[in-house]
């Protein structure tokens, strides 16, 4: 299973364009969008779960190797990926790959229970090609090859590939001032946006 989390405040075409590189070098792999309800280490979400889930199925409906979760929608309190994690794992036989970014894989030593992360999960972290070293304080091993991280869990895989520089937190200032977004987020979730009046002053 290829689970890509994440605020998805909005969602938008940087994380569109991300999911369907990792599904690519995974083989053309079904990717999973699963919204934090309550995410840690990081300012709360300005939309509700229920809008951010709603944008979300919302993506999924654009490519047919996207699907949307609300699965962690059912944990009580913060959102903590390791129980997470753990939930997928006594659910599913096959790999987890949870997909981050390289600004969370640095600071991935300070997530609840960091520790046990190798043991349920590989890693594919997104990356801008620039960037020549990570650094970890984790356990898992690095490996050259994608298709490596779905023999099973404990390592993770770096790409270089360098994604749409889209920001969440931009898109959510120009809606507030009225400014067009029309080429970082999906009609669709424009609309949305729009019709709840989501992100605006």
């Amino acid at each position: 299973m290829i689970v890509f989390g994440g605020t998805f405040d909005p969602i938008h075409f940087g994380h569109l364009a991300a999911a369907r590189h990792v599904s690519k070098l995974l083989g053309d792999a079904t990717v999973v969008l699963m919204p934090a309800p309550m995410p840690q280490l990081r300012q709360p979400p300005e939309a509700s779960f229920e809008h951010r889930w709603q944008m979300s199925l919302l993506a999924s409906k654009l490519d047919d190797h996207l699907v949307a979760s609300r699965f962690e929608d059912t944990s009580e309190g913060p959102t903590r990926t390791i129980e997470t994690l753990q939930a997928l794992a006594t659910k599913s036989k096959c790999t987890t790959v949870w997909v981050l970014g390289s600004d969370a894989f640095r600071n991935i030593a300070n997530w609840y229970d960091a520790e046990k992360l190798p043991e349920v999960a590989s890693l594919f972290v997104l990356t801008r090609p620039q960037v020549e070293q990570l650094g970890s304080s984790t356990t898992f091993e690095q490996v050259t090859n994608a298709h490596r991280l779905l023999d099973g869990p404990g390592s993770f895989y770096v790409s270089r590939t360098k994604m749409p520089d889209i920001s969440a937190t931009v898109i959510r200032h120009r809606l507030r001032n009225g400014l067009d977004v029309s080429e970082m987020i999906p009609q669709e979730i424009r609309e949305h946006i729009m019709q709840n009046g989501l992100y605006q002053s």
